[in-house]
């Protein structure tokens, strides 16, 4: 088979495409655009994707950096897709076990662009110092529960951290310190950060 049809991002794309296609038929059917916020959220999931694209035979070695920044601050959108599910409860205009297929479809793409995106830093790691790769993608992935904290809770974004730099930190720092949310940030960062590690480790093993 053509390597073009067996590479990651071709059959990714794929995948989106079936969603998207998926996305249109209930939006058509609902008579709504309800929903519509899952393919914006779809499009920020490829970006760190994107980013990785690459990147270990990159010959523009100065752009590196610039892309390391924008698959760590982008990341967060790809499993942040799991979060959408929040968003599920019985509807008049659609059958609930069609928003429920959904969901979880755009939700397993974001799971599939989190791990490829962050197996393509493993890889760069590993070429340019090993030993960075166990210690950099944990604390990244750490990283991204408290990213997915800050969409979900606080409804911050990636572009944020371009638009508004200094008042975002901040806010962030104040409110990160505030007795009362500790718990809760806590919790958010910690289950999905382990979630995220265990599921990257997991995958890894099927080679």
């Amino acid at each position: 088979m053509n390597k073009h049809f067996q590479s990651a991002g071709f059959n990714l794309g794929v995948f989106s495409i079936f969603a998207i296609l998926l996305l249109g038929y209930r939006m058509h059917e609902a008579d709504n655009l309800k929903f519509i916020f899952l393919a914006w959220n779809l499009f920020l999931a490829w970006v760190p994707y994107v980013a990785t694209l690459g990147l270990s035979a990159s010959s523009r070695r100065y752009l590196i950096p610039l892309r390391l920044v924008l698959w760590l601050l982008f990341l967060p959108n790809a499993p942040y897709l799991i979060t959408d599910m929040l968003h599920l409860h019985p509807r008049t205009d659609s059958p609930y076990w069609i928003d429920t297929f959904i969901m979880f479809v755009f939700s397993l793409i974001g799971i599939l662009l989190f791990y490829a995106s962050s197996k393509a830093v493993w890889n760069y790691l590993q070429e340019i110092r090993p030993t960075l790769a166990y210690w950099v993608l944990p604390i990244s992935f750490a990283l991204c529960g408290y990213g997915i904290y800050m969409g979900r809770w606080l409804r911050f974004n990636s572009w944020d951290a371009f638009q508004h730099p200094f008042r975002m930190s901040r806010f962030l720092l104040n409110h990160t310190l505030e007795p009362n949310n500790m718990l809760l940030i806590g919790q958010v960062t910690v289950l999905f950060g382990t979630m995220l590690l265990l599921l990257y480790r997991t995958l890894q093993s099927f080679r």
